[in-house]
């Protein structure tokens, strides 16, 4: 049967997917885990020795993207999406324009987060990931034919936490170990919400995949365990405070 948005499809399409056994999926993030937190330790030492400073129209630069992402020992993507996500997280932020030059600096809770435990870290990171409102992968790109900053405000989309939740929601359907693709994931959601099926939709959940195993929420391709307690935790808080101001 053929409906307005093309064929009418009652169940979901199948999905290609392969197992891994839990434990080591969980592993494999584990080892993610730690890698964010050192890098954005580095990161943000490296902010604090050197701080860059902001771009007139707002953000960090390139070169001094490229040198912070060389202090870090990670590509430039991968430096833009940590940065976005300590920003989120509240452990940086630039000086104000009063104080002279805008430059970026270590925020008040830093130091804070610096004392407390690896999973307690890495967790205000995954929160802060889970719910900006912010698309770290269009760092680098063209946006009205001018460069697009790492921090700044044309990184904002207010529909990215939507669509980032939607996709590891998808892995969080599936029986522990279970790997399936990002094709298969926009295949999904693309079933779930005809109507947001666009180009820029699944290049945004291929993204939001690709940050996700960065961030250790998915090892060897499967959602964590701690993962899914993530996706758990955060909804009932959502469910908690409805109106988001708690």
């Amino acid at each position: 049967d053929n409906g307005p948005l093309g064929e009418l499809r009652p169940d979901p399409p199948p999905l290609a997917t392969t197992t891994r056994p839990p434990a080591a999926a969980d592993q494999a993030g584990a080892g993610q885990v730690l890698e964010t937190v050192r890098h954005i330790e580095v990161l943000l030492e490296s902010v604090a020795a050197e701080p860059p400073g902001a771009l007139r129209s707002g953000g960090i630069g390139v070169r001094d993207l490229r040198r912070l992402a060389r202090l870090a020992g990670v590509d430039e993507p991968t430096a833009a999406l940590l940065l976005e996500v300590a920003a989120a997280a509240g452990l940086i932020g630039d000086s104000g324009a009063e104080s002279g030059e805008t430059i970026y600096l270590p925020a008040a809770g830093y130091d804070a987060w610096l004392a407390s435990g690896i999973a307690a870290r890495w967790l205000r990171l995954a929160a802060a990931w889970l719910a900006m409102a912010r698309d770290p992968a269009l760092v680098g790109q063209r946006d009205d034919k001018r460069l697009v900053n790492v921090l700044s405000v044309e990184v904002e989309r207010a529909g990215a936490p939507t669509r980032r939740r939607a996709a590891v929601e998808v892995l969080a359907d599936l029986p522990a170990g279970t790997v399936a693709g990002p094709d298969d994931v926009v295949a999904v959601l693309t079933w779930r919400s005809p109507r947001r099926a666009t180009r820029s939709a699944a290049t945004g959940v291929t993204s939001a995949l690709a940050e996700a195993a960065t961030l250790g929420l998915t090892g060897l391709g499967a959602l964590t365990g701690y993962g899914r307690l993530l996706l758990t935790e955060s909804a009932e808080d959502a469910d908690d405070d409805p109106a988001g101001v708690g």
